[in-house]
């Protein structure tokens, strides 16, 4: 069972990365193990001939979808298929937006975002919202040394998720 399945595009890698160990460190003792379990392909994935069914079934086990938003996971064959999967087998109430690229621009008459050049939501998930979702914002962290739970924005952030897989407060 998965705490959370982290969808990106591989040009997002250090991003991804950066997120999953943000994620499984954040307020942990060096000296214990998270109690969250995260998916995320560079780290669960073994070689296998069988590449989608075992993506399949790790989100199929997943709580809740991490979907790193950017116009390059707008394109990815790959991205598209998981958020496929998991509009049509698990609740959208379980999906948690993390814009590291892009534009999201949410236009209220049309209950949608705009399509810009830029924009970074996929057209199988554009107009599934019913009203302008939450979302994390991580596009002001342009460097390795952003992605570090050391710097105060990451940090908070990461809090915003971690707390929802938790099922806590922030302030909890």
């Amino acid at each position: 069972m998965y705490n959370a399945f982290i969808s990106y595009s591989h040009v997002d890698i250090k991003m991804a990365a950066a997120l999953e160990k943000g994620l499984m460190r954040f307020a942990i003792p060096w000296y214990r193990q998270s109690k969250l379990n995260i998916f995320r392909d560079e780290s669960n994935l073994s070689v296998t001939p069988h590449l989608w069914d075992n993506i399949e079934k790790s989100l199929s086990e997943a709580e809740y979808f991490i979907y790193l938003a950017s116009p390059d996971a707008r394109e990815s064959k790959w991205v598209g298929k998981e958020l496929d999967y998991w509009l049509h087998h698990k609740s959208i109430d379980k999906l948690i937006l993390v814009v590291i690229n892009g534009d999201m621009i949410w236009d209220d008459a049309t209950k949608s975002y705009q399509q810009t050049e830029l924009n970074c939501i996929p057209a199988n998930l554009n107009k599934i919202f019913k009203q302008e979702p939450f979302y994390v914002d991580l596009r002001v962290l342009k460097s390795k040394g952003d992605l570090s739970l050391k710097n105060s924005i990451f940090n908070k952030e990461v809090l915003k998720i971690t707390a929802e897989l938790y099922h806590k407060s922030q302030k909890e």
